[in-house]
């Protein structure tokens, strides 16, 4: 029996592995496809592109970890009833509670991984990835070619009109015309300048060296000399969205629990935790349901597509409660009893077969 038990393991975690990569990878390239544009829009090189794919990989696999394992769990169980390795095992005098225990027992063993994933590897891949991002946005900002000597709009009211461009990144010879003022007109000019990006999305010009020129509607003039100051422009080319200054997702679980009164990281918490309780909660269902005491050798096909139904539904409902506006506590509460809902059938399941005999 141990034996045939290794051998139900090593098909099962096989099958979930298959089904994870196709459906991570899948996940990956959708997600490849919603930054295209963006990632366009810079100019990043090929190998920035995978890089910033990369580091998505894990928070893909991540979301997707509990539709591949309740997949697969029921496409194992199901291949062992039709080989007959069931019916064997019943024959030998395993009980069916044997076989449920130990489904919960691998269920329990990945769900505690995709714990420890979502706690503590994705919070760095998140990490990572934002940092590439801004470190991108950044190259990217330094890498744009401003028209040279013509002036352009960078805000309501405000042209800009640089001398030079240099290899460097740096911008020379820079005039700011602001006309956004009723009573005033402002002139800014600087020797050089460099670009960066704001936490908004935008970009800070700051310009060095410079002169700053104010002329009122009577032609009185006000000059002022400095060294060093920051504008916020409004590049055409350019729009990011605004991020949090500090991510949910690039958070420990540990420090989401210690801050949990905060709406957003009691959000996160709960829908990590919800993805562990619903693997296992299902996976005892699916266990339940194909390893009864007298398993059909044949015609489980509709049970099993039954059953990869329920768990899509299942998961995607609990999304939907999760990612609803106002999360509160009554939220909290019903999204983890929602997760061990499928636990709730299997009184009924055996009340069932006790009819049945």
């Amino acid at each position: 029996m141990r034996r045939l038990d290794q051998q139900f393991l090593s098909r099962l975690l096989m099958i979930f592995v298959l089904i994870l990569g196709v459906i991570a990878l899948s996940a990956t390239l959708s997600q490849a496809a919603r930054l295209t544009e963006n990632i366009l829009e810079r100019g990043l090189t090929l190998g920035q592109f995978a890089l910033i794919l990369l580091t998505i990989v894990p928070k893909m696999a991540e979301l997707v970890t509990p539709l591949a394992f309740g997949i697969a769990v029921v496409l194992a169980c199901v291949h062992r009833n039709e080989s007959g390795t069931t019916l064997l095992l019943r024959a030998a005098g395993r009980s069916a509670l044997v076989d449920g225990v130990a489904v919960t027992v691998i269920a329990a063993m990945t769900a505690a991984g995709l714990l420890l994933l979502s706690g503590v590897v994705i919070p760095q891949s998140q990490g990572a990835y934002r940092t590439l991002n801004a470190q991108m946005q950044q190259d990217s900002l330094a890498a744009i070619t401003l028209p040279i000597g013509s002036p352009i709009a960078v805000g309501a009211g405000v042209m800009l009109t640089v001398g030079a461009h240099t290899a460097d990144g740096l911008f020379h010879d820079i005039e700011v015309v602001d006309y956004s003022a009723r009573d005033e007109t402002t002139i800014i000019t600087a020797t050089r300048a460099t670009l960066s990006p704001a936490p908004d999305g935008a970009a800070i010009l700051t310009l060095e060296n410079g002169r700053l020129q104010r002329i009122d509607p009577t032609g009185r003039q006000t000059l002022l000399n400095f060294t060093s100051t920051a504008l916020a422009v409004d590049l055409p080319t350019r729009r990011t969205p605004k991020s949090n200054q500090h991510p949910v997702d690039t958070r420990s679980s540990l420090d989401l629990l210690a801050d949990r009164t905060d709406a957003a990281a009691a959000e996160e918490l709960t829908r990590r935790l919800a993805a562990a309780l619903s693997l296992v909660s299902f996976s005892v269902l699916a266990a339940g349901l194909l390893f009864g005491r007298r398993p059909a050798v044949g015609g489980q096909a509709l049970l099993a597509v039954f059953l990869i139904a329920v768990l899509v539904v299942f998961l995607l409902l609990q999304s939907a409660v999760i990612s609803g506006s106002g999360f509160s506590d009554h939220t909290l509460w019903f999204v983890l009893t929602l997760s061990i809902a499928p636990l709730a059938l299997l009184p009924f399941i055996r009340l069932g077969r006790r009819l049945a005999d």
